[in-house]
């Protein structure tokens, strides 16, 4: 389509602390996988960790990188100010029921930019991360993931794909309806984490994808139909014969920085689970569901949301409630 070309990439400085730290970078695929704590060597799987920025947020980026001892590659974000909502909307690049909020288009420009970016390197899994990531409070006090590197943890997860056959692990869930968990798997290796199948994993700031899944991400979210966390929520639900798995780890691993950031979209705390909210974003997306006739059909996912006769704004700033 008409999307422009792929975003530009920088590799973020990450500096290695201890040569038994996992890191990926080019120059380094594999790392040295400290071995002590399983008593014998795992084999590692190339992953690649990309994180989707804008400029002002790249420093915040670059010292989440360094802290963790990771490589994570720069996907330029996509300023909402470069787009008209009304050109989108009249080459059917948008179709939606409302006139969604420009920035929300281009967060789902940027991500689409990582996960292309993921498809061009030769990893077996992608992590993409929004420019506000961080550890989770619960695993940077309590270890629930176990007292190991991050890059160890992502190991450990990516190594459930097999069995549990997702195409997307949300890590850092937020807005859940956690009361309908229903748990498939127990991380090995943490104290207490478990791979879930829940009806609301929102945020889309850390999570984990096949290449198979990216690729799905890559065909079915474009022409943009919903928020870009919620596109592959409707997609999970519709599915009858696993066409797009979407499960998520409990508790979170990554979280949102709320102290520093303040872009208008992200000026609340989002706890991992609200059932009230939760409840509620269901519904409606039960009705958009319907409305929209969204199926999968052919292991093609199908919907006829329409802007109607409404012609939307070259910039919309949020939607009324």
């Amino acid at each position: 389509g008409m999307e422009a070309a792929p975003a530009s990439l920088l590799m973020a400085l990450a500096f290695v602390a201890t040569p038994t730290l996992a890191v990926w970078s080019s120059e380094n695929k594999w790392g040295d996988l400290d071995a002590s704590s399983s008593g014998e060597a795992k084999s590692t799987v190339d992953i690649g960790l990309f994180a989707v920025a804008m400029p002002e947020r790249l420093e915040h980026v670059r010292r989440f990188a360094k802290k963790n001892h990771l490589a994570v590659e720069i996907v330029d974000g996509v300023p909402a100010s470069s787009l008209n909502e009304t050109f989108l909307q009249e080459t059917n690049q948008i179709r939606a029921d409302y006139c969604a909020p420009t920035r929300a288009i281009a967060l789902a420009k940027g991500h689409r930019g990582a996960l292309r970016a993921f498809l061009d390197s030769d990893n077996e899994f992608g992590v993409i991360f929004e420019d506000d990531v961080m550890v989770s409070t619960i695993q940077a006090k309590n270890q629930v993931y176990g007292n190991r590197s991050i890059s160890e943890i992502l190991q450990e997860i990516s190594a459930t794909s097999d069995d549990l056959g997702w195409d997307l692990l949300n890590m850092g869930r937020c807005v859940d309806l956690c009361e309908s968990d229903n748990v498939l798997h127990e991380v090995r290796g943490c104290k207490s984490v478990n791979i879930v199948d829940s009806p609301n994993p929102m945020c889309a700031h850390s999570y984990m994808v096949s290449r198979a899944g990216a690729e799905k991400l890559m065909r079915w979210t474009w022409p943009f139909f919903a928020v870009w966390d919620v596109m592959p929520i409707l997609m999970h639900k519709l599915a009858k014969d696993q066409e797009f798995r979407m499960l998520s780890t409990t508790p979170r691993l990554f979280d949102q920085d709320r102290e520093t950031v303040t872009d208008g979209l992200h000026n609340d705390s989002n706890p991992e689970c609200d059932n009230s909210l939760a409840t509620l974003y269901a519904n409606n997306q039960r009705r958009h569901m319907k409305s929209a006739k969204m199926r999968w059909s052919d292991n093609s996912f199908l919907h006829e949301g329409t802007t109607g006769h409404r012609v939307c704004p070259k910039f919309v700033v949020n939607v009324p409630e």
